[in-house]
């Protein structure tokens, strides 16, 4: 998923939304609060910030894998209240990413990388072709 500036704050507050929902607020200090770290990050590297945006969105996907048909209903109607995307169809938007990649066949960027790496983690069949094109990556990066 490509986060660009003009719609980072809308996917900040979509992330900011799901952490609310994922990780449990016993677990989140002030410091090491998501969006607090994102913050610090954007700072200083709003590139940075945008592609660590990316990720961890895919992470909060992968988080609501479990989740109910219900609970999924529930949770895309808060969002949508609030003008953002649902989470239906932010899982689509992720899965189109998987896509573009198996499509190429290769992985262009880290935010392609971990969106993979999600993706061949949850495969049912072991994601053999997954696995291949993130070996493939890992070693044209180390020749960088």
């Amino acid at each position: 998923m490509k986060i660009d500036a003009q719609n980072y704050e809308k996917m900040k507050a979509w992330f900011a939304h799901l952490v609310a929902e994922t990780i449990p607020p016993e677990l989140i200090t002030p410091e090491t609060h998501p969006l607090a770290c994102l913050e610090q990050i954007e700072s200083r590297w709003p590139g940075k910030a945008r592609s660590g945006l990316a990720m961890a969105i895919g992470d909060t996907i992968e988080m609501t894998e479990g989740w109910s048909l219900e609970r999924v209903a529930e949770t895309d109607r808060l969002l949508a209240n609030d003008g953002l995307p649902t989470l239906t169809e932010m899982r689509v938007h992720f899965s189109k990413v998987i896509r573009r990649v198996l499509n190429r066949g290769s992985i262009k960027d880290e935010v392609e990388y971990y969106a993979l790496r999600n993706a061949a983690e949850l495969a049912h069949d072991g994601g053999k072709e997954l696995w291949s094109l993130l070996s493939a990556y890992e070693h044209q990066q180390e020749g960088q």
